[in-house]
């Protein structure tokens, strides 16, 4: 017998980028050049996921950086990081601005007040049904014309006034996705910091009938 229930959660948190969203915290560390945190991100990602999972299979990230020398490891590490949060990437571009929106809901409800949140919701309105990715590359097009030194001062100015339409919307956006993942890393880095410290001050112990 079919569980229908189950089926259509599998599929709503496979269409949900927090699914992949250790993999985003993962390149954070990585950019910091914390290897022990974005490895330890990529198994929280991995033990989430479930070891038979299809997502985990494709990746195979554990047999690249488990008990591997260095160099394997940061490849196993990079790999997985490309692999994950790209899918996170995908899924969060596929979403329009409409439901980004309802997806930052929670913190729109602690910041603002009634008619700011009011306001916040007629500005992403006027998007729509318009993907964010496709307002990620009109935001990144427009600050490239903006910042050529080969463009024409009209070509700044139209551009400047097409990035007008996009940056409250975008801006919001990134800010609330740097929250969230902002606040996955303190645990992660807290447990690499605890390994440090005890391999630093391990006490090997004494083998009995020796000094």
């Amino acid at each position: 017998m079919i569980n229908y229930m189950t089926d259509l959660a599998d599929k709503t948190k496979s269409y949900e980028p927090e699914r992949y969203r250790y993999a985003i915290v993962a390149a954070e560390f990585m950019e910091k050049k914390d290897v022990n945190s974005a490895r330890k991100s990529l198994d929280k990602l991995m033990m989430d996921m479930g070891a038979t999972d299809k997502d985990v299979q494709e990746g195979m990230v554990w047999n690249a950086y488990g008990n591997s020398p260095s160099q394997e490891m940061m490849q196993g590490i990079k790999r997985g990081i490309d692999i994950y949060a790209s899918k996170y990437q995908g899924i969060l571009g596929n979403k329009t601005i409409n439901e980004m929106f309802e997806r930052y809901m929670p913190e729109f409800d602690k910041y603002l007040a009634e008619e700011e949140k009011a306001k916040a919701k007629e500005t992403f309105s006027k998007l729509g049904d318009k993907k964010y990715d496709a307002v990620s590359k009109e935001v990144r097009k427009n600050m490239k014309i903006i910042q050529d030194q080969d463009s024409t001062e009209d070509e700044k100015k139209k551009a400047q006034k097409e990035l007008e339409k996009y940056a409250d919307v975008y801006s919001t956006i990134q800010e609330f996705e740097e929250l969230r993942i902002s606040r996955l890393m303190p645990s992660i880095r807290e447990g690499t910091i605890k390994i440090n410290v005890q391999e630093r001050y391990k006490v090997q112990n004494k083998v009995e009938g020796k000094k």
